[in-house]
C-alpha cells in the first residue's frame, strides 16, 4: 500500500514538472512569436472608395464605379507598412534609366495576387474549358547575387511608414475566357522584396479581402468594352 501510494505521488510530481515546462515553453514561444511580428515588415488589401476609384486619370464610367470587374485595376490597393521598430531599406528590382528619369521606391516591391473562387481553388490562367483556373503568377524575384550585380538604388522605409501599391482586385479572372462568373471571391497579396544589404529575398502576405461579383457587372463590362470597339 505504501509503495502504491509513493508511486502515485511520483507520477504527479512528474505531471505537474511536465506541466510548468510545457507552460514555460507556451509563455517563451509566444513571447518569441510577439518580438518576430513586431520585427516585420506587414501588407494590407485596401478597398477604395468611390471617389479614389473615380479619381484622375481614371475615364471609367461613373455609375460604375462598384463593378470591380471593370474597375478591377482601381478597385483596391495593397498597403506595405514598416512595422518593425526599426529602419528597413530595399533594393530596386527594376529600374530603367533611358525610361524613367528618377527611380520610384514602388520598383522595390512585386505585388502577387491569389485568387479563390467558392471551392477554394487558386484561379489560374490556364487554357479554358479547365474547371481550375489560376490567377497568382509565381514570383519573379531575381537572386540576390544578380540583384546585387546590378548596382540598384536603395529605399528606406522609417518604423511604421507605408506605401500604395497597385493591383488588380481580380488579378488575371478578368473575363469569361479566363473563367470569370458570378459569385464571391477571396483574394489575397503577396508583397515581395530584397532587403539590404545582402539582397535576401523576403515576402509577406496580407490577410483576405472577399470580392463579390455579380452577372450584371460581367455584361456591363462587356458592353463597356464593346461600345469603345465599335467606336
Amino acid at each position: 500500500m505504501g509503495t502504491s501510494t509513493s508511486r502515485r505521488k511520483v507520477i504527479l510530481a512528474g505531471v505537474v514538472v511536465c506541466g510548468g515546462f510545457a507552460a514555460c515553453y507556451w509563455f517563451f514561444d509566444r513571447e518569441r512569436e510577439a518580438a518576430y511580428l513586431a520585427n516585420s515588415p506587414s501588407c494590407q488589401i485596401r478597398i477604395l472608395s468611390r471617389p479614389e476609384r473615380l479619381a484622375p486619370p481614371s475615364r471609367l464610367p461613373a455609375e460604375q464605379a462598384d463593378n470591380p470587374v471593370l474597375f478591377a485595376d482601381q478597385y483596391a490597393k495593397v498597403r506595405f507598412k514598416n512595422a518593425t521598430n526599426r529602419f528597413l531599406t530595399v533594393y530596386a528590382f527594376s529600374f530603367f534609366p533611358e525610361w524613367e528619369p528618377e527611380p520610384s521606391v514602388r520598383h522595390a516591391f512585386i505585388v502577387d495576387v491569389e485568387v479563390r473562387g467558392a471551392h477554394g481553388s487558386v484561379l489560374d490562367d490556364s487554357y479554358p474549358p479547365h474547371d481550375v483556373l489560376q490567377s497568382i503568377v509565381p514570383p519573379k524575384v531575381p537572386p540576390a547575387a544578380e540583384l546585387l550585380a546590378r548596382n540598384p538604388p536603395t529605399f528606406t522605409l522609417r518604423p511604421g511608414e507605408g506605401i500604395d501599391l497597385p493591383i488588380s482586385i481580380l488579378g488575371k479572372v478578368r473575363n469569361r475566357q479566363r473563367g470569370l462568373k458570378s459569385g464571391t471571391y477571396t483574394v489575397r497579396a503577396t508583397v515581395s522584396y530584397a532587403e539590404a544589404p545582402n539582397g535576401e529575398t523576403k515576402r509577406v502576405t496580407s490577410e483576405p479581402v472577399t470580392v463579390t461579383v455579380t452577372e450584371e457587372d460581367i455584361k456591363a463590362t462587356e458592353a463597356y468594352w464593346a461600345s469603345l470597339k465599335n467606336r
